[in-house]
Formats: structure tokens, sequence, C-alpha cells
């Protein structure tokens, strides 16, 4: 897991499991710009190749979240 261990020993986290997953979610926060959502609503879009999700948080930001290929994880 990315960021555990400095995290983990600090709070005195146990790993129990870990898994290997085919396609890693990752989770990217950047500015509405031009995309406005005045509802707030939380859009996701899925297909047999992978997913992507638009939240909005506050302060006109979005938090995208998506799927990729391990591969990519290094870029």
């Amino acid at each position: 897991m990315v960021g555990l261990p400095r995290f983990g020993p600090a709070c005195e986290l146990e790993i129990a499991h870990t898994y290997d997953y085919e396609k890693p979610f990752v989770v990217l926060f950047g500015p509405r710009g031009e995309i406005q959502d005045p509802r707030n609503e939380i859009n996701s879009y899925l297909s047999l190749n992978g997913g992507v999700s638009r939240i909005p948080r506050m302060g006109g930001q979005w938090k995208i979240g998506l799927s990729i290929e391990k591969s990519e994880i290094g870029r």
C-alpha cells in the first residue's frame, strides 16, 4: 500500500491482507475550472475497460477517481 510504510507504524496499524489488483484505483484532485455543477452531483462512468468518478469537493475542487493499469502507476 502506498504511504503505509510511514503512516502504518506511526499509528501501530497491522496489515492483515494485501491485494494484487488488476486495475488499481487512483484519486486526483484539481480545480473545477469551466465545468460547473450547481447540484454538486457525483458522476460515475463504468465500462468493461475501467471506470472514472467525479466527486465535487469544497473550495471549487473536483476529486477524480479512475482505474489504471499497473504499468501506469509510475507515471
